[in-house]
This record gives C-alpha cells, sequence and structure tokens, in this order.
C-alpha cells in the first residue's frame, strides 16, 4: 500500500519498479520482487536506508505526544522498555495492531 502511494506522488515516468519481497504492488509500471532484496539490490538497499531514516524522524516527533513510549529511543522497536509500556498504557493510536507484541496485546486484551 505504501509504495503504491508513493508511486502515485511521483512527477517522473518510471519504467520499472524493484521491490523488495514477494508480492509486487498494483502501480502502472513493470515490476520486479526480489526477496532479500535489501542485501542484493544496491537500489534497494538505499531504498531501506532513507525509509529507515525518515521512520525514525517521524518516531521522535511522536515521541512529543506520546512520551509514555520512549520513541525517542526506541524509534518503535519492540526493545524492553517498550514492550513495558505496551503493557502499562496499551496501544496508542499509531500502533500498528498487526505487528507481533501489538497484535498479542489486542488478543490478550479479547481474552479478558
Amino acid at each position: 500500500m505504501a509504495m503504491s502511494r508513493a508511486f502515485q506522488l511521483l512527477t517522473v515516468k518510471v519504467d520499472k519498479a524493484l521491490v523488495d519481497g514477494l508480492y509486487a504492488p498494483d502501480i502502472e509500471c513493470q515490476t520486479e520482487c526480489v526477496i532479500r532484496g535489501d542485501s542484493k539490490v544496491q537500489e534497494i538497499m538505499a531504498a531501506s536506508i532513507l525509509a529507515k531514516c525518515a521512520r525514525d524522524s517521524e518516531m521522535v516527533k511522536f515521541a512529543e505526544t506520546f512520551p509514555q513510549y520512549g520513541f525517542d529511543k526506541n524509534k518503535g522497536y519492540p526493545t524492553k522498555s517498550h514492550k513495558e509500556a505496551l503493557n502499562e498504557y496499551g496501544l496508542s493510536p499509531i500502533h500498528r495492531r498487526t505487528f507481533g507484541p501489538c497484535k498479542a496485546l489486542v488478543l490478550d486484551l479479547k481474552k479478558s
């Protein structure tokens, strides 16, 4: 979904998109899926680094809104302190409910 959205925002014509993984997005150009592309294809490696830097920057901003989760330190990764915060405060609106620790927490709440 994210790649489809990004593709729609492009202002240049693209002939081919390299995709890290198994599934090609529904976009209007040829696609090539490369499993473990972030360790095999330099362009995918670069895109992965840029995406991580952008995500880390966003997490620092989210830390201002949700300081109890320590996003400025853990960047949203499931560190011990982040898991403890999840158990204490529950999920914030930005937590992905499909991510392992968050999904487990949602399932635990449904059992209660």
